[in-house]
């Protein structure tokens, strides 16, 4: 059998320290993961396969609900357009597409210090937080590999309104939307430490982040749920499967650099939450390389 211990000299560890460092060798730190769980994160790994197959070879059913979907967006946008206005100011504020969802994960972080189980629960926020920030990269590569689409404010035959915020980006494809992977991850993040804030989460996640994106034309019904999909998959698989093999790694290193490693994560989150930001063209451009 294959150990995984870390070794630790005593002689840099306080006993409080020792006792927590055991505590996390010793904890089954992942979700259960049972039969169900199973055929439900099976489920949804084929819809996202089907969903990457029609958009990919355009497939005609879907063409015909996706344009159906946004020219009723784009009807419900002239009926109300003052409504519209505010809300595609929601597509291009940061401090409301991504912020509320990053710092509802901060709060389970530092709440779980008040359970009797904090190691297990912070490391499965850690693993998931990681996987929400990979749905990203995911989301991502699936452009590189399907090829560009155009996003319906720009395809002919809808009148989607340039409000105040200004247009959205053309040259990223419309599907998917990694904004919608990332909040949907995080959502299921906070969801895993508490259902009841986790579906605070999940509808801030529909209503505050993803149903704009449709109204104002960023996106179609498709790209959504696609996105939504990923996020909430890689987060249930990564924490039912990963806490049981990093446990001794992350405990180790939180012991020995925990100052470091906030201010390494804070960065993350950071740049998270600006979608990327600085990283995103280094990202894009290694995924070219790649695909190519």
């Amino acid at each position: 059998m294959l150990d995984t211990r870390v070794p630790v000299s005593s002689k840099r560890l306080e006993p409080d320290s020792q006792a927590r460092l055991g505590r996390y060798l010793s904890a089954s730190s992942g979700i259960e993961f049972s039969g169900q769980a199973k055929l439900f994160c099976f489920a949804l790994i084929l819809i996202q396969l089907f969903l990457v197959w029609a958009v990919k070879f355009e497939m005609p059913w879907l063409i015909s609900f996706d344009t159906a979907s946004a020219k009723a967006f784009n009807r419900f946008g002239h009926a109300h357009p003052q409504f519209v206005g505010q809300t595609y100011w929601l597509t291009a504020a940061l401090l409301i597409k991504t912020l509320p969802s990053l710092m509802l994960v901060v709060w389970c972080w530092f709440s779980s210090n008040d359970r009797p189980d904090t190691d297990r629960l912070q490391l499965r926020i850690a693993v998931g937080l990681a996987a929400s920030f990979i749905s990203i990269v995911v989301a991502m590569a699936v452009q590189e590999l399907i090829g560009h689409r155009e996003r319906p404010f720009f395809q002919p035959g809808y009148t989607f309104t340039q409000f105040f915020g200004g247009a959205p980006q053309r040259d990223i494809s419309s599907f998917p939307s990694d904004t919608c992977a990332l909040v949907f991850g995080l959502s299921t993040v906070v969801y895993l430490y508490s259902r009841r804030v986790g579906l605070f989460a999940f509808g801030w996640a529909v209503f505050a982040v993803a149903l704009p994106r449709l109204v104002t034309g960023i996106h179609f019904v498709s790209d959504v749920v696609f996105s939504a999909l990923n996020g909430i998959v890689l987060v249930i698989l990564a924490s039912a499967v990963l806490p049981a093999l990093v446990k001794a790694p992350m405990s180790y290193i939180l012991e020995r650099y925990r100052a470091l490693t906030y201010a390494l994560t804070f960065g993350l989150l950071f740049e998270a939450g600006r979608m990327g930001g600085d990283l995103r063209p280094l990202v894009t451009g290694m995924l070219k390389a790649i695909v190519s």
